[in-house]
């Protein structure tokens, strides 16, 4: 059965109880009424009045995740034996089909050549299995048993196989999602680690070259149409377990940490050495890409910049636990977790400079160029208010508010607004389609 309930849009936070009439109001009602005829006409011929946005509410498992595709809602649900994908049509909530069942909760990749991309495992870091379905049918088209990794340029998945934290050997393999055939694969030694960099078309992300690092210090850069070795680099070797000496790609840097809590990067281009750096590991953990920086953080709060091309210290500021790179500005959120939630504040890359502050948010979406950032803060009487952050002007716009949630809502980017889903206290989600 679907429920159809109103959410509530508004610019402010709203008030409890409504304030009651002035005396002198009710007596000059008629006229007033003609005043607000001729505001509201002035009013919606520049601008429409905000509307009440639907809800759509949807029974599901504790634990259940949703996806929008389209007009389709697709749900994953955890089961006894593993799980299940529901598919859900979006303008009455009707269940259209079901998926085969697979070894896990499956995580949902979207769509990608008219199949429904799908991923499962048991536990992290475990075998686990990837397969595609009709979107109309739910009918299974393919399945492998590996992990999915990323999706790559062409839209080929890579997959690997085997128990990556049991250390075993594994099969890097590419694939094509509409017809499920391997396109290349390519054998990896047991304690090799992978790492991927990412180039962008039309806004999407797609993995563009695989690392392949070897216990024996041996770095492979792999081209992913192809799986063909485009350069490679012999680093001092490394034990299989020891995971502070991983090599991994960070921007178009390959960050080699080394003995003496050196870290070394190369670039990726040549592989030629670009710079070296001290860090204490028991003190910092990184770097990230943060914009023309590289940031290292501190487990008890605070932020160290360099300089990508030098290595050069650039600003370090104790106040901020952790930064976005975004469309040329850093999102930061606060370090100190005894007030929730954070202070959310934009800076700059290059200095570290607090450019203004967006007040105390929970982001509630993916941070990603040329997507706006949604945000969301909640109270223990069950409201929540959902806002978009311009970082350009440093602010926090309220779009919407809603009523009846316990605080678990995210928003999903669908075409240039997005979709609002949040779970209430009873398990069920609800959904909104957020205004621009």
């Amino acid at each position: 059965m679907v429920i159809i309930e109103l959410g509530e849009r508004r610019d402010e936070v709203p008030l409890d109880t409504e304030p009651r009439l002035p005396r002198w109001l009710s007596l000059r009602w008629p006229r007033l009424i003609l005043v607000l005829i001729l505001l509201l006409a002035v009013v919606t011929a520049g601008d429409p009045l905000p509307r009440y946005l639907p809800e759509l509410v949807i029974p599901a498992r504790l634990g259940a995740q949703l996806t929008i595709e389209g007009d389709r809602l697709f749900l994953s649900e955890p089961t006894e034996d593993g799980g299940q994908i529901s598919a859900i049509r979006a303008s009455d909530g009707r269940r259209l089909w079901q998926s085969p069942p697979m070894v896990g909760q499956p995580t949902i990749y979207g769509l990608l050549s008219g199949r429904l991309i799908l991923t499962a495992s048991r536990e992290p870091g475990e075998t686990g299995e990837t397969a595609a379905v009709d979107p109309k049918t739910g009918a299974l088209s393919w399945r492998h048993p590996a992990t999915l990794a990323g999706i790559g340029t062409g839209d080929v998945l890579l997959l690997r196989d085997g128990e990556v934290r049991n250390q075993q050997p594994s099969m890097l393999m590419a694939v094509d999602p509409a017809s499920g055939s391997v396109v290349w694969s390519h054998r990896v030694p047991a304690g090799a680690t992978l790492s991927t960099s990412f180039s962008y078309s039309s806004g999407t992300e797609r993995i563009s070259q695989i690392m392949v690092g070897l216990p024996s210090g041996r770095v492979e850069l792999r081209e992913m149409t192809t799986g063909a070795l485009i350069r490679a680099i012999d680093l001092p070797p490394r034990l299989p377990e020891d995971q502070q000496r991983m090599p991994y790609i960070v921007g178009d840097l390959l960050i080699a940490p080394g003995d003496n809590d050196q870290i070394t990067a190369y670039g990726l281009d040549r592989l030629e050495h670009r710079w070296t750096i001290q860090r204490d590991r028991n003190r910092v953990f990184g770097p990230i890409d943060c914009g023309d920086s590289l940031c290292f953080f501190h487990p008890s709060g605070g932020i160290w910049a360099v300089d990508a091309s030098t290595g050069k210290d650039r600003w370090a500021d104790a106040k901020w636990g952790m930064v976005s790179s975004l469309d040329g500005y850093l999102l930061a959120t606060e370090a100190d977790l005894t007030r929730r939630p954070p202070m959310l504040a934009v800076l700059a890359s290059d200095t570290g400079r607090v450019l203004g502050e967006l007040g105390r948010w929970n982001i509630a979406g993916p941070v990603a160029d040329g997507r706006p950032v949604a945000a969301i803060r909640s109270d223990s009487d069950g409201r929540a208010w959902i806002a978009w952050l311009d970082l350009a002007k440093q602010k926090a716009r309220i779009v919407l508010v809603v009523r009846d949630v316990s605080g678990d809502c995210y928003v999903h980017p669908d075409g240039g607004t997005g979709v609002l889903i949040c779970r209430r206290s009873d398990g069920a989600i609800m959904v909104w389609r957020l205004p621009a």
